[in-house]
């Protein structure tokens, strides 16, 4: 895996298998891409923790390489890890462009104590502002239910 992580600016490791089926110029099929990856770590900068991931499952279904028109995709995760943080499980689904996403979040996992979350919401990215919507949370941390009791929006600038 490494050799392709370097085209995204990553470094890393991992085995495993992905299949990327194509339509052709005269086609309407779909683009389907699924990949199954095992003993992944990747370093996202010079010196930082690695993100290690047992296993990792994605599948993505589009009309266009560029993702001009809405796609969908599924994430899971097993024995995810950086640094304190440890997820057993993540599971994530999302519809859209990559400037305007719906969610879906599952994970299980330990941070500093074991916590569960499911959550739904998205992204909406304008130039340098990115939106991050919540529209329902529920879960459990610190021995303690968790559960959002109104939409709530975050907003972040990037660059």
């Amino acid at each position: 895996m490494s050799p392709w992580l370097q085209f995204a600016g990553l470094d890393g490791q991992g085995s495993g298998t992905v299949t990327l089926q194509m339509n052709g110029p005269d086609q309407s099929d779909p683009i389907l891409l699924d990949a199954d990856l095992s003993g992944v770590s990747l370093v996202t900068a010079p010196g930082a923790a690695p993100v290690t991931a047992a296993a990792l499952s994605l599948k993505l279904k589009a009309d266009d390489l560029a993702l001009e028109t809405p796609a969908r995709f599924t994430l899971q995760g097993r024995n995810l890890a950086r640094d304190q943080l440890n997820l057993a499980r993540l599971d994530l689904e999302g519809e859209g462009k990559p400037d305007d996403l719906t969610l879906s979040l599952a994970a299980q996992g330990d941070w500093i104590d074991p916590f569960e979350l499911r959550a739904k919401g998205g992204l909406r990215r304008n130039g340098a502002q990115l939106a991050i919507l919540l529209s329902e949370a529920e879960g459990k941390a610190f021995g303690q239910p968790l559960k959002l009791r109104q939409e709530a929006r975050f907003t972040v600038f990037i660059g």
